[in-house]
């Protein structure tokens, strides 16, 4: 009796035992996942937001490098991170009233416009645009905004000051909260995890609100810095998956003790039962570590920082090395063979771990792909206590490469930008000479009309001027702020039309071959600005064979999508004709890629290159909206690809019916001339004078509106653009303000894309781009005269 008790007793606590081990086991799972998952969601979270923040203040940066805010430089810089980043619903702009002034993308955030955001009716983003704009503090709305465009969302402000540290208004980035959702926790909100995020106070942002009395079984938290506050992500496994580790841990164990007492056979079946449950908890576990979309790798904790060996890597991290997870397990130091300098990072900080399992950053290193390729990533390691005194070192790897690639080029987006201006600044002085010199010669030719052999000298006169304005017009290229004559052209055609030319041009020893796709829709361009694409692409070829060689011209039509980008970091989506220029040259070394298309650079001789030619056709393409890509092997030639949109159908435009005021063919039109430029200011003068006009001067806006304000109402008013005090279209606005409405031909060396929409689309406004003849002037104004206009 007592022996049957004894045996009773141990297999009933052999029993407890077991399951309270089970129990432990899964308690344990459950807990790694939990944090495993809640790691990975903080590192995405922190990742993504980081980024689209650290956008935002580039964006006012380069608003402090300016003396007053330049919308179409804004325009254009966020238009290029909203193609080059994901993410964003809207970047604005906020004016130092609190209004919104600007929206882009346009299609869909019309909402914004104009929206007065300081008289909103919640008191966080009335406080968080405020403390932007007084405290000169970047700042967050709190908790879910309800967007103006509809949805759910939230906002970033972001002061910006000019070069004399003077506020000019707020960079307003605006996101979605289901992109941030889609984009970073999609993965994890299924019916395995509960996914909130929350802010200080308790604020749910997304998910499902917290009881923090009674917070979820075997909950994880991280928390991330989120602009000025931090947001809290709380992670907890669901019911179905706490049922499923804890399956291992059912009282059955006990029941089946108390059943089975006397029979000490059964002991093994059930220890052999129990094992196998385990198993396949195990797997379980196993399974969420593999298939993870995140690079881990784990190993025990070393004794020795030179010998750690991987015990376990998943298919994402055998995905980034290129081993399999057989091959990685092994010495953790092969992977940075090529760069000891980041290897002693990773051993400095993986042996002095603190023991309370925090995740510790170890920035960016260089890792070694098995085809010895590098990669640049984000590790991040912590230690783990399994159990049993043993711990291990769990690290999670992002590759950033391309992200970096991405910063890089769009440093180099700027970088061109900054020289375009600096070349455009240039240009605008050497217009207005060249318009003096132009005008002068006008003059001068009406006064030796009866001199024909002094007359040619005018000629002459002419010729240089119109060689300059070429000239001029190749700076602004740089800037993509030349004028573009547009038309609808076929690419094809053009390419027909110039290969007799070059073929003379690259010389007898130089093949050139075609070979056109069929169909190829019209392209919107400039035909001479592509000619110049062709020739200096071709010119670049035949320097690259001194010997000889073969040129192939080819086109093609392509589409991207936003799938396509994914390993096109330069493009950006929509249809395109692509040019492509193929040469059996030399090829160009890749760490000379990145510069081939600057200014002056070249790696020929200095009597046999300027290093202009590429440059241009940088400038040329980007003015036309399209895209460059180059890519070569050292020995193998080089392949030259232009992408430019295909044409869109634009609509023709009606002129309003207004009562009519066309009194100035009756008698002699009075003409206001507003320029800064004396020179150019008088001789334009003396032209309308000696053509019959009557006229009126002004040095600036600001003088011109002093003369209306007295009275005068001219027929036409010719302006300069960039004037000090007030520039043309400002004046053209304040104008509109007063309820005048007048004719203008605005003179500038600009693009007509530069141009306000509501101007452009004006029919009492002409532009005429500098240098322009006099001939161009006196027929632009008799047209003007017959719009009719609005009597004041």
């Amino acid at each position: 009796m007592l022996r049957g008790a004894v045996v009773f007793i141990l297999i009933v606590s052999l029993s407890c035992a077991l399951w309270w081990s089970a129990r432990m086991n899964a308690e344990r799972q459950i807990k790694v996942s939990a944090e495993l998952t809640a790691d990975y969601a903080s590192s995405q979270v922190a990742l993504w937001l980081s980024d689209r923040a650290g956008v935002s203040a580039h964006l006012a940066t380069l608003i402090g490098t300016q003396d007053t805010f330049d919308e179409a430089d804004f325009r254009s810089n966020a238009r290029r991170i909203a193609g080059v980043v994901s993410g964003f619903q809207a970047i604005n702009w906020i004016d130092t009233d609190g209004v919104i002034r600007i929206v882009v993308p346009a299609n869909g955030n019309e909402a914004a416009l104009g929206y007065e955001l300081l008289r909103h009716p919640r008191d966080d983003i009335r406080s968080a645009l405020a403390k932007a704009m007084k405290q000169g503090k970047t700042s967050r709305t709190l908790g879910t905004v309800q967007l103006l465009q509809g949805g759910q969302g939230f906002a970033v402000y972001t002061p910006a000051y000019d070069s004399h540290h003077e506020l000019q208004g707020v960079v307003n980035s605006v996101f979605r909260l289901d992109a941030l959702k889609d984009a970073c926790l999609s993965e994890i909100a299924t019916e395995q995890f509960a996914v909130t995020l929350a802010e200080d106070d308790g604020t749910v942002v997304i998910g499902d609100s917290l009881d923090p009395t009674r917070p979820p079984p075997f909950m994880s938290e991280r928390t991330v810095n989120v602009v000025d506050r931090p947001w809290h992500i709380y992670i907890a496994p669901t019911l179905r998956l706490r049922k499923q580790y804890f399956s291992a841990a059912s009282p059955a164990i006990l029941v089946a003790g108390l059943v089975g007492g006397g029979a000490l056979a059964w002991i093994q079946l059930l220890l052999a039962r129990r094992e196998e449950e385990l198993e396949e908890s195990r797997k379980r576990f196993i399974d969420l570590f593999e298939n993870s979309s995140v690079p881990m790798i784990n190993w025990q904790q070393p004794q020795d920082a030179d010998h750690i060996d991987i015990a376990e890597a998943n298919r994402a991290a055998a995905q980034l090395t290129g081993y399999t997870t057989d091959q990685l397990r092994g010495r953790l130091s092969r992977l940075f063979d090529a760069h000891p300098l980041d290897w002693d990072r990773v051993k400095a900080l993986v042996t002095n771990l603190p023991k309370n399992e925090t995740p510790v950053s170890i920035g960016r290193v260089n890792l070694v792909r098995r085809d010895g390729q590098s990669r640049l990533i984000e590790m991040t390691v912590k230690l783990a206590n399994i159990g049993h005194d043993t711990s291990e070192v769990r690290a999670t790897m992002v590759d950033v490469t391309e992200q970096v690639r991405i910063e890089a080029q769009l440093r180099q987006n700027q970088k061109m930008d900054a020289i375009g201006k600096l070349a455009g600044g240039i240009a605008h002085d050497f217009n207005n000479l060249i318009q003096s010199i132009s005008m002068a010669a006008d003059l001068l030719r009406d006064y030796l009309s009866r001199e024909p052999e002094q007359a040619k000298l005018v000629d002459e006169i002419h010729f240089a001027t119109d060689r300059a304005a070429g000239l001029v017009n190749q700076l602004l290229t740089f800037g993509r702020k030349s004028e573009v004559n547009l038309e609808l052209l076929d690419f094809n055609a053009v390419i027909n039309q110039s290969t007799s030319f070059l073929s003379r041009l690259i010389g007898e020893n130089i093949e050139l071959v075609t070979d056109l796709a069929q169909d190829v829709p019209g392209v919107r361009a400039d035909r001479s600005q592509l000619d110049q694409i062709l020739v200096n692409l071709c010119v670049n070829a035949r320097d690259a064979m001194p010997g000889g060689g073969r040129i192939e011209i080819s086109t093609r039509t392509v589409h991207f999508d936003e799938q396509d980008l994914a390993d096109k970091p330069w493009a950006h989506t929509g249809s395109f004709v692509c040019l492509c220029v193929h040469d059996e040259g030399h090829g160009i070394d890749p760490a000379l890629i990145d510069k081939i298309f600057e200014p002056f650079f070249s790696t020929k001789p200095m009597d046999q290159g300027s290093g202009l030619g590429l440059a241009n056709v940088y400038g040329i393409v980007h003015n036309h909206g399209g895209m460059v890509n180059v890519t070569s092997v050292p020995g193998d030639g080089a392949v030259f690809e232009i992408y430019i949109p295909v044409a869109e159908e634009v609509g023709a435009t009606t002129v309003p019916s207004s009562t009519e005021r066309t009194d100035a063919t009756s008698r002699a039109a009075s003409v206001l001339v507003v320029e800064d430029d004396e020179s150019v200011r008088g001789f334009t003068v003396r032209v309308l004078e000696h053509s019959g006009y009557v006229t009126h001067v002004a040095e600036d806006g600001l003088a011109a509106l002093d003369l209306l304000e007295g009275g005068l109402m001219p027929d036409v008013i010719v302006s300069d653009v960039v004037m000090p005090k007030m520039g043309g279209f400002e004046m053209y606005h304040e104008i509109g303000k007063r309820g005048m409405q007048l004719r203008f031909i605005f003179t500038s060396g600009y693009s007509v894309d530069d141009v306000p929409l509501s101007i452009r689309e004006d029919p009492h406004v002409r532009l005429l781009p500098k240098p322009y003849r006099r001939e161009e002037l006196l027929a632009a104004i008799p047209q003007l005269l017959t719009v009719p206009i609005t009597a004041p």
